[in-house]
């Protein structure tokens, strides 16, 4: 008797020895599984790659895959009062760097050139472009300034304008600073919900504080298998995650949309009162979206495309006239909804342009700063 107990007692054993080996296994396989996919992601080719966007120029193919593969390794992080910043980087085509995380700009100003700063969403950070084809690098080559890049994707205008604020309480006085807004003005306040000072990170960061997981507690030593369960939701809805499935509602609430149409016009005037303040410029500009400019974007057309633009226009219809009568009657203010009118290519999705769209953005800001006085010297 004693023997079959001592028998079913080591069977236990064994067992219990073995379920516990199992259990780690798994629980340490998963972030390990999570890893490397993460990792054969970002290095398998894209092919999308293959065939080169009517977007784009020739020229282009040399840096669009490495574009491609480092835009998906790109992580973000938290700071404090603008929201978040893309972390530091360093590749091919991408490089973030720096005390703010700046996208580098490609300068080859004079010594003693005079400074520009820029601010605003994911088209003025770059996203589509290579260092040297983003609108900051492209105005230094056009005017001669020596540029700075302190864009951000999914910024609005309030963000821009409290870095701004940080910038110059830490010193700094840029001769020249340009605001370029509008596109996440509607993207991201029209989502019903929001309040008008809310970000696109508000709902989620607010999640993450809701948690406050004890360290002692089941949840915690699930917490790997939890990160991939959202790591692989993630994944599976990249393309609605990328374009929440969000209801918007600036078309059916005349107030909201006039409310920030006149909440943009007065970030600008705060931002352009703090330039003005210590002898600065201030320069801002409506941005051109593709619901308002007579640009060709057949190669754009599918379901998913159609299924966005039809999601979307009504909301920038119904907050861009609104922008563009209030910049038109500010006298201070600019509007570039139709500087990518024309034959030539330039859109890579609803949203964002390729280089050469960035130059003619450029340019076009580097004509307006000319007719303002400014001189890079």
């Amino acid at each position: 008797m004693r023997k079959n107990f001592k028998n079913a007692l080591k069977v236990i054993g064994i067992n219990l020895l073995i379920a516990f080996v199992l259990v780690n296994v798994i629980y340490w396989s998963i972030p390990t599984v999570a890893a490397i996919s993460d990792l054969f992601s970002t290095i398998r080719p894209n092919r999308a790659s293959a065939a080169i966007s009517p977007s784009y120029s020739a020229v282009d193919a040399d840096w669009l895959p490495a574009y491609q593969r480092e835009k998906r390794r790109t992580k973000t992080v938290y700071r404090s009062f603008v929201g978040w910043r893309t972390d530091a980087f360093a590749g091919e085509a991408i490089n973030i760097e720096g005390p703010y995380l700046q996208r580098r700009t490609t300068n080859s100003a004079a010594p003693g050139a005079k400074s520009a700063y820029f601010f605003g969403g994911s088209t003025m950070w770059g996203s589509g472009s290579n260092d040297a084809g983003t609108i900051p690098s492209q105005f230094a080559a056009i005017a001669g300034f020596r540029a700075e890049n302190f864009g951000e994707s999914g910024w609005v205008a309030q963000q821009s304008l409290a870095m701004l604020m940080q910038l110059i309480q830490e010193g700094h006085r840029p001769d020249l600073v340009v605001f370029y807004d509008g596109i996440n003005e509607v993207y991201v306040k029209c989502v019903e919900g929001f309040r008008f000072g809310s970000h696109r990170m508000e709902a989620r960061i607010g999640a993450v504080l809701r948690q406050n997981v004890n360290p002692a507690s089941f949840t915690a030593f699930l917490a790997p298998a939890l990160e991939v369960r959202d790591h692989l939701t993630s994944r599976l809805t990249r393309a609605v995650s990328e374009n929440p499935d969000y209801h918007r509602d600036c078309d059916a609430n005349p107030k909201k949309a006039e409310r920030i149409a006149d909440g943009l016009l007065r970030d600008w005037d705060v931002a352009g009162k703090l330039v003005k303040s210590y002898g600065g410029k201030f320069v801002a500009f409506l941005q051109p979206v593709l619901m308002f400019s007579r640009t060709p974007y057949d190669h754009l057309r599918g379901r998913s495309f159609r299924r966005e633009f039809n999601g979307l226009r009504p909301q920038y219809e119904a907050v861009y006239p609104l922008l563009r009568q209030k910049v038109a009657s500010s006298g201070e203010f600019h509007d570039l909804i139709q500087v990518l009118d024309g034959d030539e290519v330039v859109h890579v999705d609803i949203l964002h342009i390729s280089p050469r769209g960035n130059r003619r953005v450029a340019k076009k800001i580097s004509e307006t700063v000319t007719s303002l006085g400014l001189s890079p010297r």
